[in-house]
């Protein structure tokens, strides 16, 4: 950002004020935290202010309304014979109060020993608490911990779903028809986490409640002994709750250090980042070195540099398969999926279908049929079943700079069906090659002298 006057710049919560020395501009197109009413011709003072700007999600609030030159100009030169007025003191304001700024403009009237006009923003504070209101960042997720004891019952709504699918449909939409009662069946049984509680501790629980009815009744009353009694009893409720909750934090990491000591040399590296890392937003600039801020262009210059990268013009390209519809000669056995089912691993992210390991596991025994069916109808009609979307994920790499979309790492959540089909072929892939190593051993036993001499011919 340069070195502003520290004397002339001053933080009021989500705004800053002060002389920047810096001239804005015009308005380029990949600007996206000032208005098209900026004054003067950009200086590098000017492009660090952007840059600070796009990093920290504010906007610059008086170049965001046409004002005449007189209401945007913040400083003169104050000699006659060389006038200058520029724009150099600016309103930094985050871009959650954008909607809030009814106008922003300098004042040349005032009565005060400065070169500088005096900046006012006004704001419309009227609806505060919507404009402090944060989007939600908790993603409701399925209430798996008392699978077992509902597992009857997800079973009975599963199969209740599974049989009203129309068996005359097409096997795409049938799949789609499964793997949503599949979803929508979890959902009902089980029920989602949707509390934000950061412990389920009964203690802090009830600690809570009587704190939260202490405040109500606080509000409630008028007399002022009666209040500070209510609020002495409610701090010292809360300075107990605090105590408890610094304890089970202390505890829960203790556990999570015990368990990533636990864990094997290769899976230390992700429980750790898993169980100790901070999430943050994606930083991402464009070829131009400006920030990309809007979720939508990230996600589009995310997917095509990977896709790019993935898809090098030098290599290989496979086909798809093409021909007639040919049936497995060896068809997939109920018995193969149930033995890859149990082999996914719990606590793990599912794919776009939203249907976690655990969900497979516990149907494991009724849904195996159902998707064995599945697969082989899918080799018999030559259909493909809509198993290999995945969600790309951006992770931005250790110790490498924050920006270049070449520091990010992918990672693609896949399906659990997808995952199945997949332990399904190794497990075949893995048989073959014991077979093979089998037959290979049979006969240097039988035929020794064979197999040396072509042993040796192949070196």
């Amino acid at each position: 950002m340069g070195h502003p006057h520290q004397y002339n710049t001053f933080i009021i919560v989500d705004h800053i004020c002060g002389d920047f020395n810096g001239r804005l501009g015009s308005k380029f197109t990949h600007d996206t935290s000032i208005g098209r009413y900026a004054k003067g011709v950009r200086n590098e003072n000017g492009s660090s202010l952007i840059s600070f700007c796009d990093l920290n999600r504010f906007c610059v609030a008086n170049t965001l309304f046409r004002l005449r030159s007189s209401h945007r100009t913040t400083w003169d030169s104050q000699n006659p014979s060389q006038p200058v007025f520029s724009q150099i003191d600016f309103i930094l304001t985050s871009l959650e109060w954008k909607k809030a700024i009814l106008s922003a403009r300098s004042f040349s009237s005032t009565e005060c020993q400065s070169d500088h006009r005096l900046l006012i923003v006004t704001l419309n504070l009227t609806h505060l608490r919507v404009l402090w209101a944060r989007s939600p960042k908790w993603i409701p997720k399925l209430n798996l911990e008392n699978i077992e004891n509902r597992q009857s019952a997800l079973l009975a709504s599963i199969q209740s779903s599974i049989n009203q699918i129309d068996p005359t449909d097409t096997l795409v939409h049938r799949w789609e028809q499964t793997m949503s009662a599949i979803s929508n069946s979890a959902k009902s049984v089980l029920g989602t986490r949707t509390s934000l509680r950061k412990t389920d501790d009964p203690v802090v629980r009830a600690l809570s409640l009587q704190q939260r009815q202490i405040r109500i009744e606080f509000l409630r009353t008028k007399s002022k002994v009666k209040r500070a009694e209510l609020k002495a009893a409610r701090a010292n409720i809360m300075k107990e709750i605090h105590s408890i909750t610094r304890h089970l934090g202390l505890k829960s990491l203790i556990e999570s250090a015990l368990e990533i000591e636990a864990a094997s040399d290769s899976t230390k590296m992700f429980l750790a980042a898993k169980n100790l890392r901070t999430r943050t937003d994606c930083i991402l600039k464009d070829k131009n070195g400006a920030f990309i801020l809007d979720n939508s262009i990230q996600a589009s210059h995310i997917s095509q540099f990977f896709e790019s990268l993935l898809n090098l013009p030098s290599a290989e390209k496979i086909f798809p398969f093409s021909g007639p519809p040919t049936p497995l000669q060896q068809p997939i056995v109920a018995s193969e999926v149930k033995e890859a089912i149990q082999k996914l691993r719990r606590n793990r992210a599912c794919g776009s279908d939203e249907i976690p390991a655990e969900i497979w596991k516990a149907c494991s025994e009724e849904l195996s049929p159902i998707l064995a069916s599945f697969y082989n109808n899918m080799f018999a009609t030559h259909q493909p079943l809509p198993i290999n979307d995945g969600i790309l994920i951006a992770l931005q790499k250790p110790n490498k700079a924050k920006g270049p979309i070449e520091n990010l790492r992918p990672i693609v959540l896949l399906k659990m069906t997808r995952k199945i089909l997949s332990l399904i072929t190794c497990g075949l892939n893995v048989l073959l090659s014991n077979t093979l190593n089998l037959i290979f051993i049979l006969w240097v036993l039988i035929f020794p002298r064979l197999s040396i001499q072509l042993i040796a011919q192949s070196f």
